[in-house]
């Protein structure tokens, strides 16, 4: 698709305008010490030259008194210090440029990272999500930071090309044209470069994850023992090998049309100098100008030249840039369709509410299986609900739907007789303590890895206690060099552990659901890797701690959900059973033919 150029430099002048407005609002007092840095890189080199003129001047034309070298020796000192200047404005600019990069690059990465936590989970699920984020990631990684300082550069270089191209009309105005036309055909094929390299970089994009990714299997410690025991290291390797063989024919490709554009734009240019360079030496041949002036002109037409050259190739670099900033942007504007603090406040936040699904049916995003189907069902304040059925019938899915984590394709859940959409987002969440089948395992000290579920109390030593007390994760506690402030990776400090077994992060994730002391308390699958002592005791507490509150739990043990008021089997996506453990075995239905296949295997089992 052809890109007209009106849009192209209406998307350039944004961009500008978005990169000052941030230098301007995250780091003014050192943008401004910038902005003085760049207008003396600018116009040093011109004063140097000038004197550069005088010098050669006197030299060629002086009567060759004392008081001639003496002005020489100064004009020196003089062009000695101007360099100085021009060496220190230079660090300078390198000083403040990184520091108004840096303070600008980490606000962006803020606003990223904002926004992927607003962002609900139903984007989760999207190839559209990951692309985009893997698109902002490569924008950060491969040069944002030049973005931000481009616009800086453009606008040193064009003041300094303001006066230089001032200078060469003072000679002769019909040379200015000349030597700007045969420079611009840079303009175009460096835009085309980048272009080239911007469509290259994206269409590796796969290439790059995997490539990634088989990195990753051969140096992560998670992968470590399989790849020792199985022995496929080699052939992981040669994965790796037939991705980069792949990557490094197209690139080659690439770079050597590359080559040919900008040598092609190098001869234009350099006949365009030529030709003005010829101008400039007939005048001094005929007497017009002093070799001081014929120095001078000559050395703005090369300036001219290297400052149009760098105009153009920031321009064609901003192409690049302007790229990110439209993924950026477009990253930055997606809309959630959860959005976190819009509707009414939850009136009873301490309180669990009654529950109600009222003929709800999900399914995943760029998905046609419906995973819920019409499902409908009660849920008491402080009824204790197990959900039990196999593997992908839609348990967990049906607690995503109820802590608000996706919304129903139909049907509605209500709380106390009123749709949650109605309610805040975060006032729902905030409902619930939750361990999800899949739990998190942070890189924090054991004791932020409970009270990061309750921000507000996060210090509350006393409470992480209780909450691992509970959850059985004291007994870790008291095994570890720091006890509670132990790191429980290497990721923060090398000192940490990293040898806990799943059962012990089991019990970690329990505990920061306590901790939360949340009216409705979820445990998806809470026990799968502990031992039935362990088990057992969770439980217990759990009960102990669940009087007031209503409790849901998600188990494949049947032996464990005995204790709830109401059991849930789900089967082909719907409630196909509910009702006591009792009224279940009596029904003698789905569950009880699970429940006893499992007595079976626990005897056969003992027998053994």
């Amino acid at each position: 698709m052809r890109i007209s150029i009106k849009p192209k430099v209406q998307n350039y002048c944004h961009n500008y305008a978005f990169v000052f407005h941030m230098l301007w609002q995250y780091c003014r007092k050192y943008f401004i010490l910038l902005s003085l840095a760049s207008i003396a890189i600018s116009m040093l080199p011109i004063g140097s030259m000038y004197l550069e003129r005088e010098i050669i001047n006197i030299i060629v034309y002086s009567a060759k008194q004392e008081s001639d070298f003496i002005i020489a020796i100064i004009i020196l000192a003089l062009i000695g210090g101007f360099n100085t200047l021009l060496t220190f404005s230079i660090e300078l600019q390198r000083l403040f440029g990184n520091f108004c990069s840096k303070l600008v690059s980490r606000q962006l990465t803020y606003l990223v990272l904002r926004k992927s936590t607003d962002l609900d989970m139903a984007f989760y699920d999207t190839d559209e999500y990951y692309k985009k984020l893997e698109h902002v990631k490569q924008a950060f990684g491969s040069g944002w930071e030049s973005f931000i300082r481009d616009p800086m550069s453009i606008f040193s270089e064009s003041i300094g090309l303001i006066t230089l191209i001032g200078i060469l009309a003072s000679f002769n105005i019909w040379l200015v044209p000349i030597i700007v036309f045969g420079v611009s055909p840079n303009l175009i094929f460096q835009l085309k470069t980048r272009k080239k390299e911007i469509q290259f970089m994206y269409s590796r994009t796969p290439e790059t994850r995997k490539m990634n990714y088989v990195e990753t299997v051969l140096t992560d410690r998670q992968f470590a023992k399989e790849v020792k025991l199985f022995g496929f290291s080699e052939k992981i390797i040669q994965m790796a090998r037939d991705v980069f063989g792949d990557y490094f024919k197209k690139m080659k490709d690439m770079q050597l049309s590359v080559v040919k554009l900008h040598t092609f734009g190098g001869a234009f240019s350099n006949f365009a100098l030529f030709v003005v360079s010829a101008v400039i030496t007939y005048h001094a041949f005929q007497g017009k100008i002093t070799i001081g002036d014929w120095q001078l002109y000559i050395s703005t037409i090369f300036s001219i030249r290297t400052s149009l050259a760098e105009i153009y190739g920031t321009i064609a670099n901003t192409y690049k840039q302007d790229l990110y900033a439209v993924i950026l942007t477009d990253f930055l504007e997606t809309k959630p369709t959860i959005e976190l603090n819009k509707g009414v406040e939850f009136p009873t936040k301490g309180t669990p509410p009654a529950i109600e699904f009222r003929d709800v049916s999900f399914a995943y995003p760029c998905t046609a299986k419906s995973i819920l189907s019409n499902i409908s069902f009660t849920i008491k304040p402080g009824e204790k609900i197990a959900l039990v059925g196999l593997n992908g019938s839609g348990k967990s899915t049906l607690i995503k739907l109820l802590t608000r984590l996706y919304d129903p394709v139909s049907g509605s859940i209500l709380f106390n007789g009123v749709d949650i959409k109605q309610y805040k987002p975060s006032d729902i969440y905030g409902l619930f303590g939750t361990v999800f089948q899949d739990f998190s395992k942070y890189a924090f000290t054991l004791s932020d890895n409970i009270s990061i579920s309750n921000v507000i109390k996060c210090d509350n030593k006393s409470a992480i206690q209780k909450a691992a007390v509970a959850s059985g994760a004291s007994k870790l506690a008291d095994e570890l060099p720091n006890g509670f402030d132990t790191f429980l990776t290497k990721s923060f400090d090398l000192n940490g552990v990293s040898d806990l077994s799943g059962g012990n992060w089991q019990k970690i994730a329990i505990a920061r659901a306590f901790f939360r002391e949340s009216p409705i308390v979820i445990l998806d699958e809470p026990t799968s890797a502990l031992d039935p002592e362990a088990e057992y005791n969770i439980y217990h507490k759990f009960v102990e701690l669940c009087r007031q509150n209503t409790a849901i739990i998600i188990s494949h043990r049947l032996s464990s959900v005995r204790m709830a008021d109401r059991i849930f089997l789900l089967q082909d996506s719907q409630i196909t059973e509910s009702g006591t453990h009792h009224e279940l075995m009596e029904l003698n239905g789905e569950y009880a033919r699970l429940f006893n296949l499992q007595a079976d295997s626990y005897k056969i089992s003992e027998t053994l």
